[in-house]
């Protein structure tokens, strides 16, 4: 664990012969519960217009990168003299999914980046690492309504160990909520499940 204090002082004084300090009260650290590992991972993906993800539509992953751009002007909002502290959006975000496959499929992810094929996906992470106790299990659950292959797939042949297939898709927004995702629109949603018995904002 590393600890960073970063302090703006109020008035400074170079000539003064006594050397003050200020007081850090004991940092608590919460006790760790476990670590949540990848295995813990479940990625899940069929065709955009098919049936809700199940078991059937589980594919084994060995890494990804989820990538959020979202652009704001540089002017801040005004309306007459009355200025809004936070700058504007501009344009749509971009959201950009690549996972790296665990197993080869030398024609299923170059066959849907040329023909164009939409999918729809989640990925959750639950287990022992996240375990609260009683109640539900705790877990992040990420769920991507719309999904195109957006790079044509590679497959990275560069020494022992497994054949895998890099595939990069873009998240898009969806025109309605696909069969079980309830309300799930936009390119991404994030679910978390902890436990937090109060609301984060009020």
């Amino acid at each position: 664990m590393t600890w960073e204090l970063t302090v703006i002082p109020a008035d400074l004084d170079r000539d003064s012969s006594t050397n003050t300090t200020t007081e850090t009260d004991a940092v608590t650290v919460p006790s760790i519960e476990g670590a949540v590992r990848f295995k813990d991972g479940l990625f899940r993906i069929n065709a955009q217009g098919g049936g809700a993800l199940g078991s059937s539509d589980e594919t084994d992953i060995g890494s990804f990168e989820l990538v959020i751009r979202r652009d704001m002007a540089r002017d801040f909002l005004a309306d007459g003299n009355t200025f809004v502290a936070q700058p504007a959006e501009q344009g749509p975000c971009e959201v950009m999914l690549t996972v790296s496959t665990r197993s080869y499929d030398a024609e299923t992810w170059k066959d849907a980046w040329a023909a164009g094929t939409e999918y729809k996906a989640d990925l959750k992470f639950t287990g022992s690492g996240l375990d609260g106790g009683s109640g539900a299990d705790p877990y992040y659950e990420f769920e991507f309504p719309r999904l195109v292959v957006a790079e044509d797939p590679q497959a990275s042949i560069g020494g022992r160990g497994r054949i895998t297939h890099t595939v990069t898709f873009k998240c898009i927004a969806a025109t309605s909520a696909p069969t079980g995702m309830s309300g799930v629109t936009q390119p991404v949603e994030l679910n978390v499940m902890d436990k937090v018995s109060t609301a984060y904002l009020s």
